[in-house]
């Protein structure tokens, strides 16, 4: 039997996430203008693909975002399965071509990411490949992280607080410049997003419209 109380407590912690979301919502979008993010200004993004390596949360985000402003076949992305066929098709298309990295991996211990850039290292090694840089992503200082600093390849902070699943704006900076986005822009266009949809009125908010 359910006991009121337990759902009076359950209550309470919802409200409590709730209230922190809330908040959340009136940010000016600082915890994406870190100045971390902007030290990717100054790299060369010039080159014919953009490899980005990830799973789950941050994988997902950046992709969905590409996709929704239009899919670009310069940029491949890998990690987020296993499939020999589907690894080989998408590696096959940087033979002989020049590439720019980008490990996402939250933890720095995802062992998609970590055993996905350990195949594209050999790939690159062995079918005359230009890597111009590698980059990784990341708010922990564990194992890719140790790769990175051990091999020189860059390192690009997240904050701490910026949950994986919600980074797609923080990891997706290095893909919008190499595709030629406006970031600023486009953090303009989420936080009017976040102003137009955070009416729980029917009418005012066009997510629940569409």
């Amino acid at each position: 039997m359910i006991k009121i109380e337990n759902i009076k407590i359950r209550d309470e912690e919802i409200l409590k996430v709730q209230d922190m979301f809330d908040k959340s919502l009136s940010l000016d979008g600082s915890i994406w203008m870190d100045q971390n993010i902007y030290k990717i200004k100054k790299i060369n993004l010039d080159s014919d693909f953009l490899v980005i390596i990830g799973a789950g949360g941050s994988y997902l985000g950046i992709e969905a975002a590409i996709n929704f402003l239009g899919k670009n076949e310069k940029v491949i992305f890998i990690g987020n399965n296993f499939d020999a066929e589907d690894i080989l098709r998408e590696l096959s298309k940087i033979k002989g071509k020049s590439i720019i990295v980008n490990v996402i991996s939250r933890s720095s211990n995802t062992l998609e990411p970590i055993l996905s850039l350990k195949i594209l290292e050999k790939f690159i090694e062995e079918n005359s490949i230009e890597c111009k840089d590698i980059y990784l992503t990341t708010a922990s200082e564990g194992s890719l992280y140790k790769t990175a600093e051990k091999n020189g390849y860059k390192i690009i902070k997240m904050p701490e607080k910026l949950v994986g699943r919600y980074s797609c704006l923080f990891v997706g900076k290095l893909a919008f410049d190499f595709l030629g986005y406006d970031f600023e822009e486009i953090i303009k266009g989420s936080q009017q997003a976040l102003k137009d949809n955070s009416s729980i009125e029917v009418f005012p908010n066009t997510v629940i419209n569409v």
